[in-house]
């Protein structure tokens, strides 16, 4: 994803029209700029009073979207919203033509799913085109903006245009590019659900129809640009045209088919190994299992391993030792065994052995910023991608993106689309509705990839720490990133969350935040600190307790590793060093402690701050 860290927030008011009749004057239309990571709502005000320029921060082969809201004052027809292009100070520009401008429309919500009093949501994202607002309302533009992977880095100055009552509005926006690129291919594994039947019902096509294809291209493809992995390819298995779909590294995922049929097995165990794609394919046909279904399990298993060993089974459950016989590589348990300690444990040790831990969300658990519900936090599905850092989570898995028979294949007016979750399931809204030839977004999609987007810049972050601990050398062999990934995920954990005192037993989820400012605010720190981790003096640091932890302790431990010949100290005094390895204990007072580590050599000096709580 990519927007980054928005700190303010511009408002620009138009002039007061004279009216003819008596001389009076109104205010006028208003319109601001926002984050993309909040839901603008239509009862959305305007900040009190106007700031400086909007900004965004982002690295290179990343989307950095925002939000351009409208507030009427009156019945307005043909309210536009245009972009320009972004210029750098050197002349460097991002053309207005990678900026795909989108209408945020709303739905209604009949049955909250978490017992929310609001009714009318933001989610819906179609194309853009003028539009008209009533008095008392605000309405909003999504502007999706990719900042390509040739951007040098740098200042962008750009303006954002409204035209409204006969005004014309423009809102500064300043982009700084920083000197990141985020991988265009994943290193988090995605497995989404889709029902290509259900798209042909809500379009109105004859299924497997020449038109049908064509959309079921257009859903998949969608997906794969929002860096999701569907279940299913739109085409045959056997086709040459399977090739255009599994080959395309940015697909890491195939539902792959069952036959009980010996030769047909076979057929598809020697295709999946020959065209490479084992990788990819994973055994999925048991869902939520209960203890009665471990002997088709286990039998499925066997079956398909008996034609190729390394053809992957993935199981939505936790590990039983009862299911050892089906060799299962993906254990993918939904959220809610995070509350459960020893399943947790077990699920862990599997990892240990090599194998692989995924999660999923669906109807529950309904923890508040953890749910893909239209009638959730915006941050909720963006937030998830870091959390996978607390446990070494590698995948993620969702049922369904479509899923729309229970709501007569029109989720614009029947939100719920399973029972007691509106938007369950369903991703997208079928364009047919609104004359679209294929499918709508929502925003709960466009917040998915950027938590992609973040994770790949994390998944950075550990590339560089990897990278300086070998350029250390030494003791510093025994650094693990793992523990400072943690801390930047667990720092978008509400204070009831880091300060429980189940310590590290603490169902973390239960607790995250919902506030779209502290995410911001980390991505920001986690890129800043990608760039400074080569600068010399070369510094590797650790807490205990870790980076806004607690303690009930009066004293920190710091320790870490530092490049040969530097000195190092903390809060002003020098730490003990022995070969690359820093050890330095202070104390703590009740409360927030900030650590200051500060590493020097010639001349080139280093600090790094860190803030412990102590109860």
């Amino acid at each position: 994803m990519t927007i980054k860290h928005t700190r303010l927030i511009f408002v620009a008011w138009l002039a007061a029209l004279a009216l003819a009749c008596a001389g009076a004057a109104q205010a006028g239309p208003v319109a601001w700029l926002m984050s993309s990571t909040v839901k603008v709502f239509p009862d959305e005000q305007p900040p009190a009073a106007p700031d400086a320029d909007f900004e965004l921060l982002s690295a290179r082969n990343e989307y950095a979207p925002f939000q351009a809201a409208v507030r009427a004052d009156a019945d307005l027809k043909g309210v536009s919203v245009t972009v320009g292009d972004f210029t750098s100070e050197t002349g460097a520009v991002i053309k207005a033509s990678g900026a795909q401008r989108l209408v945020v429309e709303t739905v209604t919500i009949k049955v909250p799913s978490m017992g929310s009093p609001r009714r009318e949501w933001p989610d819906p994202l179609v194309p853009y085109r003028d539009f008209d607002m009533a008095a008392g309302r605000t309405r909003a533009v999504w502007v999706d903006l990719f900042v390509p992977a040739s951007a040098a880095p740098g200042v962008y100055r750009g303006e954002v245009s409204v035209r409204a009552g006969g005004a014309v509005l423009r809102l500064p926006v300043a982009l700084t590019v920083l000197d990141l690129e985020v991988s265009a291919l994943p290193h988090l594994e995605t497995a989404f659900g889709i029902s290509y039947g259900a798209v042909a019902s809500a379009h109105g096509v004859e299924p497997e129809s020449p038109e049908h294809v064509a959309l079921k291209k257009k859903y998949f493809w969608t997906m794969v640009e929002h860096r999701l992995s569907p279940y299913y390819i739109p085409v045959d298995l056997f086709s040459d045209e399977a090739r255009e779909y599994l080959d395309d590294p940015r697909v890491t995922f195939l539902r792959a088919p069952l036959s009980w049929d010996e030769a047909e097995m076979k057929r598809i165990a020697d295709r999946l190994a020959q065209a490479g794609w084992l990788r990819k394919a994973h055994m999925y046909h048991v869902d939520e299992p209960d203890s009665g279904d471990y002997e088709k399990i286990n039998k499925i298993g066997q079956w398909v391993h008996k034609f190729n060993p390394d053809i992957r089974m993935l199981l939505t459950y936790r590990y039983d030792e009862a299911l050892e016989p089906a060799g299962i590589q993906v254990w993918c348990p939904t959220l809610t065994y995070t509350m459960a300690p020893n399943e947790m444990k077990g699920l862990l040790e599997q990892k240990k052995r090599g194998k692989d831990l995924w999660w999923y969300t669906c109807i529950g658990p309904k923890w508040e910023g953890t749910t893909y519900f239209i009638d959730e936090w915006a941050t909720a599905p963006r937030l998830l991608t870091w959390m996978n850092h607390l446990y070494g989570v590698t995948g993620i898995l969702y049922w369904n993106t479509t899923s729309w028979s229970r709501a007569q294949y029109n989720p614009w007016e029947n939100t719920e689309t399973y029972p007691g979750g509106n938007g369950d399931g369903s991703l997208f809204y079928p364009g047919s509705a609104i004359g679209v030839d294929g499918p709508v977004v929502s925003q709960r999609m466009k917040m998915l990839r950027e938590g992609l987007e973040d994770y790949e810049l994390l998944h950075e972050l550990r590339a560089r720490l990897e990278q300086t601990a070998r350029a250390i050398g030494g003791e510093a062999s025994e650094y693990d990133p793992a523990a400072r990934l943690f801390e930047h995920a667990v720092a978008l954990v509400k204070t009831e969350g880091r300060a429980n005192p189940l310590g590290s037993k603490t169902p973390y989820l239960a607790f995250v935040s919902t506030d779209y400012r502290v995410l911001e605010e980390r991505r920001a720190l986690a890129m800043r600190e990608i760039l400074s981790l080569p600068q010399s003096p070369l510094l590797l640091v650790m807490t205990d307790p870790y980076e806004n932890g607690y303690t009930t302790r009066r004293e920190a431990k710091i320790w870490g590793f530092v490049e040969q010949g530097a000195a190092v100290s903390v809060n002003g005094r020098p730490a003990m060093i022995k070969g690359t390895q820093f050890r330095a204990r202070v104390p703590l007072d009740a409360g927030s402690n900030e650590l200051r580590i500060e590493a020097e050599k010639g001349g080139a000096r280093k600090t790094v701050v860190r803030a412990v709580n102590a109860n």
